[in-house]
């Protein structure tokens, strides 16, 4: 028992001593961050800045297309569930919501 609580407060104080694991830090150096410049901002508190692409969406006439927020989901929006797909729909949702409201 004595053996599991050293091992619990070893780890615990290897991790406040060594915040950013070792994988984490290979896989910052792999994208090109100086692992030194990593370590000391992390031991400063600043703030890294990255650059992130920006992406464009084209039209086959190579002219940007502006996203309007919407998704069309080939979805089935017109059909009502089976029977069978509506009473498993109640079941679960009166275990995790409550019971609906009668109308």
């Amino acid at each position: 028992m004595l053996q599991l609580i050293a091992e619990c407060q070893q780890l615990k104080e290897e991790r406040q001593t060594d915040p950013l694991n070792e994988d984490v830090l290979l896989a910052m150096e792999d994208m090109g961050l100086d692992k030194e410049r990593t370590l000391q901002a992390e031991q400063a508190g600043t703030a890294m800045s990255i650059s992130v692409p920006q992406v464009q969406l084209i039209n086959p006439e190579n002219q940007i297309v502006e996203p309007d927020g919407t998704l069309n989901l080939d979805s089935d929006e017109g059909e009502e569930p089976s029977p069978e797909a509506l009473v498993r729909y109640l079941s679960m949702r009166r275990h995790t919501v409550g019971v609906a409201d009668p109308r």
